[in-house]
Formats: C-alpha cells, sequence, structure tokens
C-alpha cells in the first residue's frame, strides 16, 4: 500500500479526493448554518423576541379554530367546515416543517374565507358577527405581516445566494433544500 502512495498519479488522485471531500463538508455546513440563521428568524423573529412569522401562524391557527367554533353554530356546507378543521389539524400535524406549516396557512385562510363568507349569509347574533368579522380581518391581517416579515427578505437572500456557485452545486449535494417564501 505505502509504494501505490508513492505512485504521483494516486497521491494526485488522494489529494484531490480529499480536497473534494473538505469542499463538499465545509460547504455543507456552512449552508446548513445559512440555513439555521434563517430558520431562527422565522421561529424567533427577527429580534429574536419569539415575534415572528411562526407566532404569527400560531395565532392564525387559533384563529381558525375560534371560527370554527363559532361556525358549528349555524348551517354551513359540510364542505366549508371540513375545511377549515383540516387546515387547524394540518398546522396542529406540521410541528417544525416550516413548509408544512406555509401550506397549513394558506390552507386556514383559503377555509377561513369560505367560511367567513358563508357566515355572512346567517342571521348571526351580534356577538358572533363581532367574531366573524374580528377573527377572519385577524387571519387576514397576520397573512399581511408575515408577507412584510424580515424572514421572507432572510429567505429570498439565502435562496439567492443558493443560485450563485458554487452553492448551486452544494446544496444539491448536501441536501440544503431553499427557504419557503410567505407570500
Amino acid at each position: 500500500m505505502a509504494e501505490k502512495l508513492k505512485n504521483p498519479r494516486t497521491a494526485t488522485f488522494l489529494m484531490a479526493v480529499m480536497i473534494a471531500a473538505a469542499i463538499l463538508l465545509g460547504g455543507g455546513r456552512s449552508l446548513r448554518a445559512l440555513a439555521r440563521d434563517v430558520e431562527d428568524i422565522f421561529w424567533n423573529g427577527e429580534a429574536g423576541d419569539g415575534i415572528g412569522v411562526a407566532s404569527d401562524i400560531g395565532k392564525n391557527r387559533d384563529d381558525g379554530y375560534n371560527l370554527l367554533s363559532v361556525a358549528r353554530n349555524y348551517p354551513l356546507s359540510d364542505g366549508a367546515l371540513d375545511a377549515l378543521e383540516d387546515a387547524v389539524e394540518h398546522l396542529d400535524r406540521a410541528g417544525r416543517d416550516i413548509e408544512s406549516l406555509y401550506q397549513g396557512n394558506a390552507a386556514l385562510t383559503r377555509a377561513a374565507t369560505t367560511v367567513y363568507e358563508e357566515l355572512g349569509l346567517q342571521a348571526l347574533s351580534e356577538r358572533d358577527e363581532t367574531y366573524r368579522q374580528s377573527l377572519y380581518h385577524n387571519i387576514l391581517g397576520r397573512n399581511d405581516t408575515m408577507r412584510r416579515d424580515g424572514y421572507n427578505a432572510a429567505a429570498q437572500s439565502f435562496n439567492q445566494k443558493l443560485t450563485r456557485f458554487p452553492a448551486n452545486l452544494l446544496h444539491v449535494v448536501t441536501f440544503v433544500t431553499p427557504a419557503p417564501l410567505f407570500r
């Protein structure tokens, strides 16, 4: 074996393999660190105070559940109630999967819109009408806040880095994926 290592071609080949491995390991570690920084902004907000996209989604989930509670008191289409209930459950199951949370929030918004519109055709009590308006507009307002959140700028910057060399090659082989945008 020692004789093979003295061969210049073998030594060159082994050196190239070690350099490639170092690039993959170092580049992958750097990309994962950048991805973690973006995820931290999602979970903890730009200021690290816990006010960010994740907290807004949690509040949307709660308002969706409360809208569902109001809606169950009125004769709405089963599809509307089922869609809202499914969206709330989707968010409950999403855990720390940012893409799944994004999809769940989009489904919740669509379902809440349907329920809001169907409830608008009912003769609601004054209290329920106030809840209907408030809960739905809270969801829409938070969605707008999420669109403007600093997470999106950080995610967009990260995603742009993934399109440039050498990150455009490294992210594929190191399984680092683009960050979802909340638009």
